[in-house]
């Protein structure tokens, strides 16, 4: 309604002020988080220990095949429908349906994630996502592409509210800023290839199903992969997922640890140069002993 109103860039300012808002509000109600223990240790590797477990590598490559999928729909949905008989001002309606659910999905994701593992939570929202993808390919009317663009954004929900409980559980809190910055640089690319590889479909096919069905296809196979993960990392113990092998555990070093091994380095040139707290004693006790 805000569009013939007062216009899209308006539209903008006003959503982009209500969002403020939202925030603002939301701070001053937040409390402050009790500190969380590291569980793995502290880590000099940085990437190349999440690189090369294969447990992690596993919820990588989901993340790169899953985003592929789930951002391919939205390149794509606008000409879809249009291609389809659905008017502009309905196409807008259903972006609009979709961000109401996703709202509600991303609610119930934080619910669901308290409940039961975030990984399991997120692995299964895939498969839904799936079929919200497939949905929206075989949608003919406004009706279905509403209805499948509800489904798909009250499945969404687990895939940005749980990205980050899945790296705690997964990897520990200690690397969830690195795990982040791989997700985001891995979907950035993962996202520009999806949009030209359902256009090159589009031109051959004259038609964006096929293009919807791998990008579908590719979110399945993703979350086929997180719950691989899940499984393996239920399989081992957090330090053998931390540092991928035994080879690897000199990358993670405790720093108080380091300290005593460093303390302990110094001690025989401390006793060859001078006499210990505890022999200084002896000593004087010996010569009080004497006299």
């Amino acid at each position: 309604e805000m569009l013939p109103r007062v216009g899209w860039r308006n539209s903008f300012r006003v959503i982009g002020a209500a969002w403020a808002f939202l925030h603002i509000v939301g701070a001053a109600f937040q409390k402050e988080p009790e500190p969380l223990a590291p569980t793995h240790g502290e880590t000099k590797a940085g990437y190349r220990s999440l690189l090369r477990a294969g447990t992690y590598r596993l919820f990588f490559a989901a993340v790169a095949v899953g985003g592929f999928g789930y951002n391919m729909v939205f390149a794509v949905l606008a000409s879809h429908a249009e291609a389809n008989g659905v008017s502009t001002e309905d196409v807008s309606t259903i972006y609009m349906v979709f961000g109401l659910f996703a709202i509600v999905g991303r609610v119930l994701a934080g619910i669901l994630g308290s409940w039961a593992k975030p990984l399991h939570v997120w692995g299964v929202a895939h498969f839904f996502i799936s079929g919200g993808i497939v949905a929206v390919a075989y949608s003919r009317t406004v009706v279905h592409f509403a209805v499948a663009n509800a489904t798909l954004g009250l499945s969404s929900g687990p895939m940005i509210a749980l990205r980050v409980p899945c790296c705690r559980e997964l990897m520990g809190v200690e690397r969830i800023p690195e795990a982040v910055v791989l997700i985001m640089v891995l979907q950035a690319g993962t996202t520009l290839m999806a949009p030209t590889l359902a256009g090159f479909l589009k031109d051959q096919a004259g038609s964006f199903v096929p293009g919807l069905l791998i990008g579908a296809s590719g979110v399945a196979v993703g979350g086929i992969l997180v719950l691989a993960a899940s499984l393996a990392h239920g399989r081992k113990p957090l330090d053998a997922d931390a540092d991928g092998g035994a080879a690897n555990k000199a990358d993670l070093v405790d720093p108080a640890d380091a300290e005593l091994s460093d303390g302990g380095a110094e001690g025989p040139e401390d006793t060859e140069g001078r006499a210990s707290p505890g022999r200084e004693v002896r000593a004087d006790s010996g010569a009080g002993g004497g006299r």
